[in-house]
Formats: C-alpha cells, sequence, structure tokens
C-alpha cells in the first residue's frame, strides 16, 4: 500500500492505515526514518498482510504504533538484490540502527520476524515496551542465508501466543530462534548477541532454539523470564511439532518432536537466569522437560524456578545432553546430564 524507496529523513505520523490486501508498509533502502503513532489494522485472516517490512535500511525509529495484521506484523531483512540496479550502486543492503519502541500488536504470524531469505546481515536493533496479544508466534529471528542477525536485544515485553491451523507459519513459539539452510550454494551467516530481559509469556508452546552443525547459535542470553505454558484446544489435531517452515528440506519444515517448555540446540554461549515456568492444565504426552539443552558449549543455568511436564513422570526440570560447560545451582536431582563433560 506505501513504498518508501532509497529515501531519507522520512516521516510518517498519526495515520490510519486499514485493509491493505499485501504487504501495508514496506521501507527499503532507506536512511533516517521516524514511524510514530500509526493504526495500521489488516484482516488477521489475509496472508502477505505484513504491517511494516524494514528492508536494508539504516537508523529507523518506531514508536507508539497498534500493528494488527495477517502476516508479520514487523519484517527486519537485510536485503540481497543478487545484481546490481542501475542508480543504486551505492546501496549496501543492510539494516542496521533500528529501535521499535511502546507498540501493541497481534499477528497470525509472527509479531516480530527478524532475517530471512535473501538475506544480508541485519544488526544491532533494539525493541523494548511492547505488548504481542492474540498472535501464532510472538518474536522471531530466522536465518537460512548468507549474512548474520546480531546485537539484537528485547526487553519489557508481554507475549500471548495461541496455536492455530491452516497454512499459517508458527506453532504458538512465544520465542523462536532458528538457522537452517534456506537454499543452497550459500555459506550461511549466524545468529549472535541477542538478549531478553524482563518478559512475561503465556503461550500454547513451548520456547525454541535450534540452532544446527553449519550454524551453531552464539551468546544468546535470558534473564527475568515469567512464561506460563499453557495447554491448546487444537493440541490434539495441531500441537507436538516443531515449524522450521521457510527452510529447504520441506521434510524438516514441519515434523513432530517431544515439547519442552524452553527447547535449545546447537548453542555456543546460552545464558538463563531468574527463569520461572508453570505448566497450566498440561495433558498432551509429549510434553516433557522445563528446559533441554542438546550438542551444546558454555552453557549456564541460574535462579530456575520450574519443573518438567507434571503429566510426564519422566520429565526433568532440566535436561542436557552431548555437551560441555554446563554450570547450574540447581540441585544435582533435577539435571539430568547424559554425554556432558
Amino acid at each position: 500500500m506505501f513504498v518508501f524507496s532509497n529515501c531519507k529523513r522520512v516521516t510518517i505520523q498519526g495515520i490510519f492505515i486499514t485493509s491493505a490486501p499485501f504487504w501495508c508498509m514496506h521501507l527499503a533502502d532507506c536512511d533516517a526514518v521516524v514511524v510514530t503513532g500509526i493504526r495500521l489494522w489488516n484482516n488477521m485472516l489475509v496472508p502477505n498482510s505484513d504491517g511494516i517490512d524494514i528492508t536494508s535500511c539504516t537508523n529507523v525509529a518506531v514508536s507508539n504504533c497498534d500493528i494488527r495484521t495477517g502476516d508479520d506484523s514487523f519484517a527486519i531483512t537485510g536485503f540481497d538484490h543478487h545484481f546490481e540496479i542501475p542508480g543504486f550502486e551505492h546501496l549496501h543492503h543492510i539494516s542496521e540502527n533500528i529501535v521499535i519502541t511502546n507498540c501493541n500488536l497481534q499477528s497470525s504470524s509472527s509479531a516480530i520476524r527478524i532475517g530471512y531469505l535473501d538475506q544480508n546481515t541485519v544488526r544491532n536493533v533494539q525493541i523494548s515496551n511492547i505488548n504481542i496479544t492474540n498472535s501464532t508466534r510472538g518474536i522471531g529471528i530466522f536465518l537460512r542465508d548468507k549474512g548474520s542477525l546480531e546485537n539484537i536485544s528485547f526487553s519489557n515485553i508481554y507475549i500471548e501466543t495461541h496455536l492455530r491451523t491452516g497454512d499459517w507459519w508458527g506453532n504458538a513459539e512465544p520465542i523462536h530462534i532458528s538457522a537452517v539452510r534456506g537454499k543452497e550454494n550459500v555459506k550461511l551467516g549466524q545468529i549472535k548477541h541477542i538478549t531478553f530481559t524482563n518478559i512475561v509469556c503465556k503461550g500454547e508452546n513451548g520456547m525454541l532454539l535450534y540452532g544446527t552443525e553449519e550454524s551453531i547459535l552464539q551468546d544468546i542470553s535470558f534473564d527475568h523470564i515469567r512464561f506460563e505454558f499453557t495447554d491448546s484446544k487444537l493440541n490434539d489435531v495441531a500441537g507436538g511439532n516443531i515449524d522450521l517452515r521457510g527452510c529447504l528440506s520441506l521434510k524438516e519444515g514441519l515434523f513432530k518432536s517431544d515439547i519442552p517448555g524452553l527447547l535449545a540446540q546447537y548453542v555456543d554461549g546460552l545464558r538463563i537466569n531468574d527463569f520461572q515456568l508453570q505448566w497450566t492444565n498440561p495433558r498432551m504426552p509429549w510434553l516433557t522437560n522445563g528446559i533441554e539443552v542438546n550438542h551444546f558449549k558454555n552453557v549456564k543455568i541460574t535462579n530456575f524456578e520450574g519443573t518438567g511436564a507434571p503429566n510426564n513422570p519422566r520429565a526433568y526440570p532440566v535436561e542436557v545432553k552431548d555437551g560441555e560447560g554446563f554450570t547450574t545451582d540447581l540441585k544435582d536431582g533435577d539435571v539430568h546430564k547424559v554425554d556432558v563433560k
């Protein structure tokens, strides 16, 4: 509906936008942008009806907005054009120095999406004072291509997620980070230096940190997290899955899995402090541990208050497998270790 391409000193303020059939507001290759006080209400049943897409932009500030969309409320990417457009050879295709604050978001996909395909680096992003409600996924960071997603902080955020059926990507994860191959013949970048502080969540699926051997998650921290993991009426037909859609392999896009409160794999430098996990009406047999970490280096878990799924007698508060450099202040009986050095 609105496209600002290769613009400088842009201000968008105090407007109401509704019923966009596709991306609503696209900022592409812009510098020095202020967006404040807008209401952007799209039909939440319309796919690809993104709210604000920030592509290869620098020095962007967004504040005091109410965004309701069928697709991502915010999508932040560094787009690789694969070719030089005459007259635009100077564009660097990186998104950096972005601040988003004081917004209310609703989305049938990810309320906040960072990264995807055709992806160059996104860095130096601060997101704070956000309410995310009625959403399929809260915060999503997706590495599928070259370039890195780095130096990204989230603070003072409330997240409420629900499981939806149909073709919506996302399975009610309040927080999702994944680094999987989205195309052939590229060297995958990295996700690194990501912080979550003062986050309150109520969700119908667990949190997911999904690195791979070729792109290990680096330096991820959680501090002061409150997570209520609730049952969904759709669990019998749509629960118990990991959703990585938007990846190269269709088989790996959506597959059955046990679901812990927080699952992390292929991560180097994970710190979890002051994390409270509450299970509400757990009933599915695939619910497992409170926190599970696999294939790791340098993991530290302190001040964790929670259990494994109460309906699963084989679940542990914390389970760690195949790694080295694990420290915790939990009692030995609360941690199950397998092949940990």
